[in-house]
């Protein structure tokens, strides 16, 4: 980008969000973080996190704040915090009131990874300005949130792609729930917590994706249609009340109520123990565009049957179909093909009775996709599941770059199980990990070392 180009770029912005923020509102560019702050190439993250700042950030933020305006009571419902601004970090994301912290894996060059900026900007009014009053009620910061998150994705790229977002959250809730037993205190929305409980122990994706669902399931009760606008007034409303506040369900309940008047009968009719106090899956689901995720669930089932061809002429022709359906994945979005990706992996996990697919059929897939130079983190990851489980060889490199070039926990800790399952002979994953181990964050170093010990998780296949 010419400079002169990035100084008329940056005035259309300046000028769009004093529209909306107010012109009191300054956006920071993220400072040079020292390199004991950031352990990889700070100067890199800081130029490539200034460029996030412009082409990243301002859309949600814009949507956010056109959503929340105009609410008594919280300013005009315009930005609250004075300034904002942008910092490198080594997990995800953090909603620091003024100042989000981002991983430098959210920069994938197509904004395809936007969703994380928007949930932490989105938390600058669920979780910041309205907050939880207790670490039960916590799904009320988190599950607000994702709403909005989704809320953002579906007006920046269509319901095909939000829909893709909430099937994927509802697979890892079901995921959860199915590793801890349906039974378990901790997949209740509202969690019982003793005394001596820590926090941490019960954090899990049940605030965030079961929360997201009971907001969702709210809305369809209270404003049916395909109209979302009346329950985003709502949330104005909800926002403008509670500011400053730290609230629980029951403040959330007594809101609708107020809002709702006509609605007493449907919101006494909507099952609050099971939704808030009941243990398990989720007590119903509200349908949602999955458009883009049948065809992704077809186009992985159309690879994965390559592999279960009987002869040779069978499994050509199939990796043949399969190929020339594959050429339509440029178009993809980045979320859809992480759909694709985590179908075929879920199609050939071995400890779901599966096959991993043949090496040659990923070299096949690598071909048509061009997998194995994707820039984006999400995508990278989980092809990296499927292309190391067929022991594709140029993944090896690929994946021994991934895992030094960034410390996000939730990359680095199941890659290196699954280099260590997949490639056992000659330790390469724990020599990797030692060679590198004190670029990572202690919590980060901390987990994996744990991994290497525990010979089970070493040997299962993430």
């Amino acid at each position: 980008m010419s400079l002169r180009k990035s100084s008329r770029y940056s005035l259309r912005r300046r000028r769009l969000l004093a529209l909306t923020c107010g012109p009191a509102t300054t956006f920071l560019p993220c400072r040079p973080p020292s390199l004991t702050e950031v352990s990889y190439d700070a100067r890199q993250c800081c130029v490539l996190l200034r460029l996030l700042l412009l082409s990243h950030f301002y859309e949600p933020l814009l949507w956010l704040v056109l959503i929340c305006r105009h609410a008594p009571g919280t300013d005009g419902g315009c930005w609250l915090w004075s300034l904002y601004s942008c910092h490198p970090f080594y997990r995800s994301g953090m909603e620091n009131p003024c100042l989000t912290f981002v991983t430098p894996t959210l920069l994938a060059g197509d904004r395809s990874l936007v969703s994380v900026v928007a949930h932490e900007i989105a938390h600058s009014w669920s979780g910041n300005l309205v907050t939880s009053a207790s670490w039960t009620h916590f799904w009320l910061n988190e599950g607000f949130t994702v709403f909005l998150e989704r809320r953002i994705i579906e007006s920046l790229h269509g319901s095909g792609v939000a829909g893709l977002s909430t099937y994927a959250g509802r697979q890892a809730l079901g995921d959860y729930v199915s590793s801890v037993g349906e039974s378990h205190a901790y997949t209740a929305l509202e969690p019982v917590l003793v005394d001596d409980t820590d926090p941490d122990d019960a954090f899990s994706v049940v605030p965030y994706e079961r929360g997201y669902n009971f907001l969702l399931h709210l809305r369809q009760l209270l404003t049916p249609g395909d109209d979302p606008a009346p329950f985003d007034a709502f949330l104005r409303y909800y926002f403008s009340r509670f500011a400053r506040r730290s609230i629980t369900s029951d403040d959330l309940r007594q809101a609708l109520a107020q809002y709702f008047p006509d609605s007493a009968a449907t919101l006494a009719a909507v099952d609050w123990q099971a939704w808030l106090k009941a243990p398990g899956g989720l007590p119903s689901t509200v349908s949602v565009d999955e458009s883009l995720l049948h065809q992704a669930h077809a186009l992985a089932t159309a690879w994965v049957a390559t592999t279960k061809s009987v002869d040779r002429v069978a499994a050509a022709t199939a990796a043949a179909v399969a190929a020339a359906a594959t050429e339509g994945l440029a178009g993809w979005p980045a979320a859809q093909l992480c759909a694709f990706l985590q179908h075929i992996g879920a199609l050939t996990s071995t400890t779901r009775g599966g096959t991993p697919l043949d090496s040659s059929v990923v070299s096949a897939l690598d071909t048509a996709g061009h997998f194995n130079d994707c820039r984006n983190s999400e995508v990278r990851a989980l092809w990296l599941r499927v292309a190391l489980a067929a022991h594709y060889d140029p993944a090896v490199a690929n994946a021994k770059l991934f895992l030094t070039s960034q410390g996000r926990m939730k990359f680095v800790r199941p890659l290196y199980r699954l280099l260590a399952s997949v490639y056992p002979g000659g330790g390469m994953a724990r020599a990797l990990f030692e060679e590198h181990r004190d670029r990572l964050h202690s919590i980060a170093a901390k987990m994996i070392e744990k991994d290497f010990a525990d010979q089970s998780a070493v040997g299962a296949v993430a």
